[in-house]
């Protein structure tokens, strides 16, 4: 024989009421002291943990980009020479020697009273005219690096009115950053890192 206490509906709708309301008197009061301590805590390890990541990633973002410009120009330079019809010759420089133009990494700088045609022409009928060309005296370029770096070519590298260059090696110096040894292949001068 069990006894089984049978309760009402309307009894066990209040005890469910009652009981609901008590839990919810016990938060109905917001959080507590401790609880909004634990919050900003793990708030605040977290923060210090990603900004720093978020600023080394940013960084590395710009020296890449950076990096990549001066990289890319450094590879135009013997079509730099064959527009401008003019030999041209790439030397050690730093940011601060170079020019202060913002829109190009390089500006050389070209007469344009001299067009290229004309050498061209002169050098495919006259051989003795165009030996004289290809030994004329380069014109330095002037590259527009950013704060902080610069570049080292030792010896200085000689780009051809015709847009081929002798070749050699270009040290890049970004700041805070160990620097980086640039092959220039010749004849086209196509950029590779020293360790490839």
């Amino acid at each position: 024989f069990s006894f089984k206490p049978h309760l009402s509906p309307a009894l066990m709708h209040q005890a469910q009421t009652a009981i609901f309301f008590k839990v919810e008197a016990r938060f109905a009061g917001g959080f507590t002291l401790l609880e909004m301590l634990v919050v900003l805590l793990l708030g605040s390890l977290l923060v210090g943990t990603v900004l720093p990541a978020m600023q080394r990633m940013h960084e590395a973002a710009q020296y890449k980009t950076t990096r990549d410009a001066i990289v890319g120009r450094l590879g135009e330079l013997g079509y730099e020479a064959f527009a401008s019809g003019r030999s041209l010759l790439l030397t050690s420089q730093t940011a601060e020697t170079s020019n202060t133009d913002t829109t190009a990494l390089v500006s050389p700088n070209i007469n344009a009273t001299t067009p290229r045609a004309t050498e061209r022409t002169s050098s495919s009928r006259f051989p003795a005219e165009a030996a004289e060309i290809t030994q004329a005296v380069p014109e330095a370029l002037v590259l527009s690096l950013p704060p902080g770096w610069a570049i080292e070519a030792q010896p200085p590298i000689r780009f051809a009115f015709t847009g081929i260059c002798e070749g050699g090696t270009v040290v890049l110096y970004p700041p805070g950053r160990a620097p980086e040894r640039l092959r220039l292949i010749a004849p086209l001068c196509k950029v590779a890192s020293d360790g490839n």
